[in-house]
């Protein structure tokens, strides 16, 4: 599908690229223009998924951010802190 689009909006361009362009060239290359956008509009949700369609949160047994405690978050902050390069921080 997208193959033949991609010709009918060569073929489109190659006729506007002509330097004498008759009224049946401009209706011509108009013709194979739309027929190339339809294509495309119809292809365009198998290639682009709508953004309402995409899932952004998690839900209550898998949360984004999981929920942690003052003890496990200072632990986690201890952590890393212990791996950082005292040299790198000055």
């Amino acid at each position: 599908m997208l193959a033949e689009m991609s010709e009918l909006y060569t073929e489109a361009r190659a006729i506007r690229a002509k330097k004498k362009l008759t009224a049946t060239d401009k209706k011509n290359a108009r013709q194979l223009a739309r027929q190339a956008a339809g294509i495309a509009r119809d292809a365009a949700p198998y290639c682009h998924p709508r953004l309402a369609s995409v899932q952004h949160s998690g839900d209550d047994d898998h949360p984004l951010i999981p929920k942690i405690d003052d003890r496990e978050l200072a632990r986690r902050i201890a952590l890393i802190l212990s791996r950082a390069d005292p040299k790198k921080a000055a």
